[in-house]
């Protein structure tokens, strides 16, 4: 068969059999409420295009077979797979409202009984595999009987549908627009486009389309709907209530430091931090809730396990962290310090949404260093020019020690250096010791400038009233593993996920070590309860525990920008692109047995903040 003649083949069963694809997409509206404008209207129905055009791509990878007579049929099995996965999808999202992963499909495997699936289950579903793979041999027989011309006009308008809802939902997830985003969770291994910078470009350059400081509700908000909201997320619970007889409210500082890895805290690396230590909680076994940033940061500062993260996203005013609600309800004046774009990923809005202007210090173009610096002195020079007497918090997050990893000349203490900072892209296997010490010069220079912070607490008086919390987003390795890993984001070993924590309470003269797990989703609960008296359980807005009670036993779900994975004494189980299983403490361990009954309890975890379906 000619080239031609194949591909029109192909392109024309494709848009017939896209029709069952479309009739399963079709359930996931379902919940998604009435569209609240025409704009909403119709991205909602620019959303299939994207399935369309991602399931056309892989049943490409085998169009050499749609050349060869016998073997022609292979290139709609990839369509068959994604329209049994998809429909197969909607039942399982129907009633335990998340979408099927590679681990489900692994646990449906190996203990589809342990999970809730009967054997009448699996056989409605090999009979549903088998109506699919019929109908698609159908549709890919008669696929020529499409005239050519039909078949150009349609797909230029669903490749216009296509851009126009990208982009829309650009513009959208920029200006967290609630009825762009919201359909976001409902639809299964949707992920689509947005780009902060594009966008701002856009708004820098062609004012008259969109301007620069566009948000004509309420600047530093969202317009949010006054329907009633048919999101998936429900955060919290209940309504927080505060405790009205608390006198004492302490003021509480976080200071991150970026990619900060377990191991080094010492006297060495952080001398200053390190001597706080020593009159400090210590906790030895801590976990981040990603090897990335953002599930990182989101962890911090919901409490929640990072997989909510693409709900809370979906309305991101609505959804709003309970930490800085509840703390502006106490009373807090709340101040920002960051070298890290939080516009990005509807970041602000979901942890300080609201905030004064004058309160948000952002500052992310320029090098590292100086900007750390900066951000610093602002902070030093607010704690010295505020005589109100109000409590505060003040979030400041350093980012000098990532990669390249940042420092003035005089922090170079730990040598030698690498020549080229970028020799482990062509040789994975190159001595890990000049870059370790590139890191470590980059974390020293961080922590002298905690020192700064330190000294202006004393000076103000403020130190004996300040509760502090010294962390990280997530780890680093530098080929620990000797896997050829480096940086983040890579895997889940203890490298790349435990960070240092330190608490400093006032008053505090003594080092207490606690070796029990403890995560960065810790830290929400342990300050609404410990500090603040709030009524509620912890349960209602947080999977975690008050760090100063935690459980001897527990499990996490940390995740990265395109995989996650399940931590089951200390046993890690990740799904994404592929499924993997290893100890956190070194991937050359490989799991031999699955636990999949505590799997499928931490799963039911990831459910907890989840509205049940109709």
């Amino acid at each position: 068969m000619k080239f031609k003649t194949a591909f029109r083949e192909i392109a024309k069963y494709f848009l017939l059999s896209f029709s069952i694809t479309l009739l399963a997409l079709l359930n996931f509206y379902n919940g998604t409420g009435h569209a609240e404008n025409m704009l909403s209207l119709f991205y909602a129905v620019t959303i299939p295009t994207y399935y369309f055009f991602i399931f056309f791509l892989v049943t490409l990878i085998l169009f050499p077979f749609s050349l060869i007579p016998f073997v022609r049929y292979v290139i709609i099995l990839p369509k068959i797979l994604l329209d049994f996965l998809l429909i197969a999808d909607v039942f399982v999202f129907r009633i335990y409202r998340f979408h099927i992963d590679l681990m489900f499909i692994d646990m449906m495997i190996n203990d589809y009984q342990g999970i809730g699936i009967s054997y009448y289950i699996v056989i409605i579903a090999l009979i549903l595999f088998l109506a699919i793979t019929l109908l698609n041999i159908y549709l890919f027989k008669i696929a020529d009987r499409i005239g050519v011309k039909p078949v150009k006009y349609i797909y230029g308008i669903l490749l216009f549908l296509f851009v126009a809802g990208q982009s829309i939902h650009i513009w959208g997830s920029k200006f967290n627009r609630q009825y762009i985003t919201e359909y976001t969770p409902f639809f299964p291994y949707y992920f689509p486009t947005t780009s902060n910078s594009l966008i701002t470009k856009v708004s820098h350059n062609f004012t008259f389309l969109i301007p620069e400081d566009f948000d004509p509700e309420n600047k530093n908000t969202n317009p949010v709907s006054n329907r009633k909201s048919s999101g998936l997320f429900n955060y919290p619970l209940n309504r927080i209530e505060i405790n009205d007889t608390l006198n004492l409210k302490r003021n509480i500082l976080f200071f991150i430091v970026e990619s900060w890895r377990f191991d080094m805290m010492n006297k060495e690396t952080t001398p200053d931090i390190y001597n706080l230590a020593q009159k400090s909680y210590i906790f030895r076994n801590h976990y981040s809730g990603g090897n990335v940033t953002i599930p990182g940061l989101f962890s911090i500062m919901y409490g929640l396990h990072s997989s909510y993260i693409s709900y809370a996203q979906s309305d991101p005013v609505k959804y709003k962290t309970v930490l800085t609600k509840t703390l502006a309800e106490y009373g807090y004046d709340i101040k920002v310090y960051t070298s890290q774009n939080f516009d990005r990923f509807a970041l602000k809005a979901m942890f300080f949404n609201g905030i004064k202007p004058e309160n948000y210090n952002c500052i992310y173009k320029g090098k590292t260093e100086v900007i750390d610096s900066i951000l610093t002195g602002k902070l030093i020079n607010d704690l010295k020019r505020d005589k109100s007497g109000t409590p505060w918090f003040k979030f400041l997050f350093l980012s000098s020690s990532h990669f390249h990893y940042n420092y003035p000349p005089e922090y170079k203490i730990f040598t030698p250096v690498p020549k080229n900072s970028e020799g482990f892209l062509f040789n994975k296997d190159i001595d890990a010791r000049p870059y370790l010490n590139d890191y470590r010069n980059s974390l020293h220079y961080e922590d002298a400038l905690f020192e700064k912070i330190l000294v202006s607490l004393k000076q103000t008086g403020e130190f004996d009233n300040t509760i502090i919390f010294i962390l990280s987003d997530h780890g680093e390795e530098f080929n620990d593993n000797k896997k050829g890993y480096w940086g983040h984001g890579s895997n889940f070993t203890k490298y790349q996920i435990s960070t240092p924590l330190i608490i400093h309470l006032p008053g505090q003269d003594e080092k207490i070590v606690i070796s029990k797990h403890s995560s960065h989703i810790d830290i929400v609960p342990t300050i609404l309860k410990q500090f603040l008296k709030c009524k509620n359980p912890v349960s209602d807005f947080s999977n975690g525990y008050n760090l100063f009670d935690l459980p001897d036993k527990r499990n996490f779900v940390i995740t990265s920008y395109k995989d996650k994975c399940y931590i089951i004494d200390d046993k890690v189980y990740s799904t994404g692109i592929t499924i993997n299983s290893y100890d956190v403490n070194d991937i050359n361990t490989p799991v031999e047995h699955y636990n999949y009954s505590g799997l499928n309890a931490i799963k039911q975890e990831e459910r907890h903040f989840i509205k049940n379906g109709d």
